[in-house]
């Protein structure tokens, strides 16, 4: 497990690979390319990708929980492959992005976008939470995937 506090900058051809991160501070990325990681784990910390070229992708869940937990991709692309669960903290993102495939579940805290297209494909769950949108709804909600039905 990589514990990862601080910017992580990645300059060059090729994209970086990680397996667990464990955020234990206040965290950032910056690279030319995408980083990829199986699992993250905020940890009640927050986490921001820096560029439109920060793109990151977690091929496990994504639970985010605890009040001070926050991902901000700010204008990069965010690409979750097996799903997110939102209970607490935030998820926000200014631009680029954000694509869920397989489940999100959408519990307690809060989603903004911003300039954002969402991407849903799977199984969608909203019960709690707020969501946020700084622009006009049709620009940020993309729905794709014959189960996805969720409920503003």
């Amino acid at each position: 497990t990589l514990k990862w506090q601080g910017q992580l900058s990645k300059i060059g051809e090729g994209n970086l690979i990680l397996d667990k991160v464990l955020i234990s501070g206040n965290a950032s990325y910056s690279g030319s390319s995408e980083a990829t990681n199986k699992n993250l784990q905020l940890d009640n910390n927050p986490f921001q990708l820096e560029s439109p070229t920060s793109s990151f992708r977690l091929s496990e869940k994504l639970f985010v929980a605890g009040t001070q937990s926050e991902l901000n991709t700010n204008d990069a692309n965010l690409y979750l492959e097996k799903g997110l669960e939102l209970s607490s903290g935030k998820l926000s993102s200014t631009g680029g992005r954000v694509d869920v495939q397989d489940n999100f579940t959408l519990i307690g805290g809060s989603l903004d976008f911003e300039n954002t297209k969402l991407a849903l494909d799977g199984t969608s769950s909203l019960s709690g939470g707020s969501l946020t949108v700084s622009s006009g709804l049709d620009d940020v909600f993309g729905v794709r995937g014959d189960k996805c039905s969720p409920m503003l």
